[in-house]
């Protein structure tokens, strides 16, 4: 072998370990600059969770087989594990939970969540995502992370009620039978995550605008005559949860939609109250039931309103409204658009300034 193929060799070699060092020195910097300091998302130091890959994996199997398709089974330089989710029974909880596996969350959602953190800040506000990995430039999960009372976690399917009969349902997996396992699984969680440590449950596409009520326990109407499963506030095991959860077990039906979640509510009201859900009806034993504009001052049907520009103008806020909900499902494809006047401009101007804030460069950098 000739001195030049030895030298050409060397220099392959050399050109290859530069390439490794500066991989390595990419992934410690990003790490720096988005993680440094950030206290929710990590409870080892952020570069050694990343270079140390093969010490946080995730197998694909009973629940995530079917939710978890698309997830990373490790952390890579643009994911970074979350910590498990344990909210305490002590607390004062508020609870958003995020079910499709997705790395981050979007604008609707962030603004969700720091509404409530702002609104209640002796809670502790809790965000789970059912992805084991958040993207670490998530820029409305750094925004969160800076809130005092925001938790931000994982959320193991198999572990919610463990020892309890509702956790030995949920990985049977009876939810991922039919035509919407998504909808299915966030139904049956919502109940069993409340049920199991007592709190408020809201939807992630619900923006409180004001202290939520006080008192021990409470469901909310979307209209004079419909119980939701939106938002609601829940002892430990209270006899609804008993009830509720006795239900959704007893009577599932995968392939009917809301038959598991706002029909459920509305039918275990039913059957142990003996009562028809009326506009003059305001409680059943301790449970109150919330007036529709507390929470719902804008029907679906007539959900573009709140995205109308300049519509905050003419729009006349209910006196006992301490929220609204976007309602995604019809929602979901319109975009906020910073400085356009509709109501939830101005919503969010005054209940969510960090996500708020965080819109132009969002949709810039995203163009």
């Amino acid at each position: 072998m000739s001195w030049k193929v030895v030298r050409e060799k060397q220099v392959s070699m050399l050109l290859e370990t530069v390439v490794v060092i500066v991989a390595v020195t990419f992934v410690l910097v990003v790490a720096a600059v988005y993680m440094v300091g950030d206290r929710t998302l990590l409870t080892s130091p952020i570069a050694y969770e990343l270079v140390q890959v093969a010490e946080v994996k995730v197998e694909k199997s009973g629940w995530r087989s079917v939710m978890c398709t698309n997830q990373s089974t490790a952390p890579t330089p643009i994911l970074a594990p979350l910590p498990k989710f344990s909210p305490s029974p002590e607390a004062r909880n508020v609870f958003f939970l995020e079910t499709t596996c997705a790395p981050g969350i979007n604008a609707k959602m962030a603004c969700a969540v720091e509404s409530a953190a702002r609104h209640h800040p002796a809670h502790q506000i809790h965000l789970a995502l059912t992805n084991s990995f958040v993207r670490i430039n998530d820029t409305f999960i750094q925004a969160l992370s800076t809130l005092p009372n925001v938790r931000i976690s994982t959320l193991d399917v198999d572990e919610v009620d463990k020892h309890g009969q509702f956790g030995k349902w949920l990985r049977q997996m009876k939810w991922a039978k039919g035509r919407w396992p998504e909808i299915n699984l966030s139904d049956a969680l919502r109940v069993g995550v409340v049920c199991s440590t007592g709190g408020i449950y809201l939807d992630l596409d619900m923006w409180i605008m004001g202290p939520l009520p006080d008192a021990e326990s409470w469901l909310s109407r979307e209209h004079q005559s419909q119980l939701t499963n939106s938002a609601f506030k829940l002892p430990k095991d209270h006899w609804f949860c008993e009830e509720a959860k006795k239900g959704m077990m007893g009577h599932f039906m995968p392939n009917v939609w809301g038959y598991n979640g706002p029909y459920l509510f509305q039918n275990t009201i039913k059957r142990f109250c003996h009562v028809k859900i009326t506009p003059t009806l305001h409680s059943c034993r301790d449970l109150m039931f919330l007036d529709p504009a507390l929470l719902f001052p804008i029907h679906y049907a007539v959900w573009e309103h709140y995205f109308r520009p300049n519509g905050n103008r003419r729009w006349k806020r209910p006196s006992n409204m301490v929220g609204i909900h976007l309602w995604n499902k019809l929602s979901s494809k319109r975009p906020l658009n910073p400085g356009d006047g509709s109501i939830v401009d101005k919503v969010a101007q005054e209940n969510c300034p960090h996500v708020y804030k965080t819109l132009p460069e969002t949709r810039q950098s995203r163009r």
